[in-house]
Parts: structure tokens; C-alpha cells; sequence
């Protein structure tokens, strides 16, 4: 039998004549060699073999097709013989994955080649993504975990907290429109009489007014125009006649004006007169315009005794 003189590519030389290469394999110079890891041939008279794209590999020698990366792992690059996991923090829910993605909020990854990453227990969130520990899981906002607890609680009916990772019960602040009465349990309603803004407390007042040292930045109810209430009972509320004498604000003397005193804001402090602005203090002109109105019951009943004489 005559052989050709020289095998056409993709052919190798044997007894019988040119071959071409098997699938998984190339020819070369009428040799025929395996794909090495990585690449792959599918068809048979392959002259070069493929790199496996990004997202599957090929694990060994003579490979005719590539595999497929697994849920959990990855190639971001051509021509790789395996698969890489997603690290700690990171994970793929996806098949010939050429990436890993970061755990959302409110999960964790803590082993390499997950699927899927595991939710905090309930009521905890975790402050970033990628996380990849469990003792990333905080407090979600609007619950708070008390002393060494493991579990979180929910903030009193009407009230939440700011922000995540809370440690007491005093973190939950209540909502616009209620207050925290003495003593704790739930917010209440803001009185009619007043305003409350976020985080009033009634246990707050003591800063601002004087009766206690603390944190002066706490909210705490305020009295609206017209009402007055003291420095020691700031809930019990009084109304006044206008506005002009209790423009509202801060129980106590600040709440009201021009230098008034009293329930309601009633008179002025004593030798004081209200101009109709403020109290000032009484001069001579002001003491007679005080007696003015008794000078006549005096003296009318001598006029006229003497005019009686006379005529």
C-alpha cells in the first residue's frame, strides 16, 4: 500500500496510513499528543487544542470537552484545570460561575466553597456585606440584646432605635408624637398641650431644667403656646390667656414671658408692673395710679360736707 508522502493537519502517520487525531487529542508533524489540563478538543482531527473559557475547566490530559465550575466555586481565567471555591465571606449560587458574590446584609459565609450564605439568627443583621462570621450578627434596628444575652429583644410598642448593634433597652427611643413616661414600659401619646419629637422621655427633663445632671442632647416633651407647666411637675399642664404670656417651649420660668411667675403665668414678681411686653419694676407714677382709684371715696364724701355748710 502507498502511503502519502506527508499526513494532512490533524492527521497523524500510522501503519495503515493518515488518522486523524482522536477527539480530546491534536496532531502534529503526524504525531498525534493528549490536550493538556485545560484545554480540550471535541472533535476528532483537531490540529491545536481550546483553552476551557472562564467558568469551566479541564481537569486532566485528553480531555474532549470541558466541565462546568459547581455552585460554590469559580475560574476567572481561560485555560484553568479546576474550579477555585469562593472564599469566606463570598459565595455562588450559579453554575460555570466565572465569580463569587458578597454575602448580603444579614448573612455570613464562614467556610470556602458555599452556595449560598447563611442567615443571621432572627432579629440580627450584620453591619456590611462579606461577612464571614456569625459574630458579625448584631441587633437589627428596633431590637436591642441585653447584657450577655445570645437572642435579641424588641424595642417597647412605638419606639426604636437608631441604629443597629444596640446594648439596652434605653437605646429604644420612641416614635414622633409620644413620649417615655417615668419609670419605663411603653411610649404614650404626646399630650395635646405639647409636642413630642422623636426620643422624648419624660426622664430626660431633669438636664434642662435644672434638677438633675445628664445628657442635655435627650429629647423630652415641650409645651405648646399658651400652656404653662412647672419645674418640678412638667407633665401637669396649665392653660394660660394668650399666647403673649406663655409662648410655650421649656417648663419653668422659661415658660413665661417678660419675666411672669405664677401658675399660668398670673402677675408679675412683686414692686413689678406688665407694660404688656414684659414686668418691669413700679415707679411713683405707677404706686399713685394704684391709689388713684381710692382718692374719690375719700375725699368726695369731705366735699360735700363742706359745700353743704357753705351754701
Amino acid at each position: 500500500m502507498d502511503l502519502p508522502d506527508k499526513c494532512a493537519a490533524g492527521e497523524k502517520l500510522e501503519v495503515i496510513g493518515c488518522v486523524k487525531a482522536k477527539a480530546g487529542h491534536y496532531a502534529r508533524d503526524e504525531k498525534e499528543y493528549p490536550c493538556e489540563a485545560g484545554y480540550y478538543s471535541p472533535t476528532e482531527g483537531a490540529e491545536a487544542c481550546m483553552p476551557c473559557p472562564s467558568g469551566k475547566t479541564a481537569a486532566g490530559t485528553g480531555s474532549f470537552q470541558c466541565t462546568g465550575c459547581q455552585p460554590g466555586y469559580y475560574s476567572n481565567i481561560a485555560a484553568l484545570s479546576e474550579c477555585a471555591p469562593c472564599g469566606p465571606g463570598l459565595y455562588t449560587d450559579k453554575n460555570n460561575a466565572t465569580r463569587c458574590d458578597f454575602c448580603p446584609v444579614s448573612t455570613y459565609s464562614s467556610s470556602e466553597g458555599m452556595a449560598k450564605c447563611t442567615s443571621c439568627p432572627a432579629a440580627m443583621t450584620t453591619e456590611n456585606i462579606a461577612s464571614s462570621n456569625q459574630s458579625a450578627c448584631v441587633c437589627s434596628v428596633g431590637t436591642y440584646r441585653q447584657g450577655s444575652a445570645s437572642n435579641c429583644i424588641s424595642c417597647p410598642a412605638s419606639s426604636s432605635t437608631d441604629a443597629i448593634d444596640s446594648k439596652s433597652e434605653s437605646d429604644c427611643l420612641c416614635d414622633k408624637f409620644t413620649y417615655m413616661p417615668l419609670g419605663g414600659g411603653v411610649c404614650l401619646p404626646c399630650p395635646d398641650t405639647m409636642t413630642c419629637a422623636r426620643g422624648s422621655s419624660e426622664a430626660n427633663y431633669g438636664p434642662h431644667l435644672g434638677t438633675k445632671s445628664g445628657d442635655v442632647t435627650k429629647e423630652y416633651p415641650r409645651l405648646k403656646p399658651r400652656f404653662w407647666a412647672s419645674a418640678d411637675k412638667p407633665m401637669f399642664v396649665f392653660e394660660c390667656d394668650s399666647v403673649d404670656v406663655c409662648p410655650g417651649g421649656d417648663p419653668g420660668p422659661a415658660a413665661c414671658a417678660g419675666g411672669l411667675e405664677g401658675q399660668s403665668c398670673e402677675h408679675c414678681p412683686e414692686d413689678h408692673i406688665w407694660d404688656g411686653k414684659e414686668c418691669g419694676p413700679c415707679v411713683d407714677v405707677e404706686a399713685s395710679a394704684l391709689l388713684f382709684p381710692l382718692v374719690p371715696l375719700i375725699v368726695a364724701p369731705i366735699l360735700i360736707s363742706i359745700f353743704y355748710w357753705m351754701f
